[in-house]
C-alpha cells in the first residue's frame, strides 16, 4: 500500500461496535503492518481496501 507524501492512510477500528481515535503515526504504523502482511498473498499488493474482523471467542 503505498502512499503520497505527507498523507495518513485511513484506518479505522472498533472494539465491541465503538470507534477507537488514532494518531497520524498508529495509523501508518497498522497500514504497514496489514499491507505488509498480506502482500504476499494474490492481490494483495493491489489491494486498495482492506477490511479483517476478528471475533473472539467469549
Amino acid at each position: 500500500m503505498t502512499q503520497e507524501a505527507g498523507q495518513a492512510p485511513e484506518v479505522e477500528m472498533t472494539f465491541d461496535g465503538k470507534r477507537v481515535g488514532m494518531n497520524p503515526f498508529l495509523r501508518q504504523m497498522i497500514a504497514s503492518t496489514i499491507s505488509g502482511l498480506i502482500s504476499p498473498l494474490r492481490g494483495g499488493a493491489e489491494a486498495r481496501v482492506i477490511e479483517i474482523r476478528i471475533r473472539r471467542p467469549g
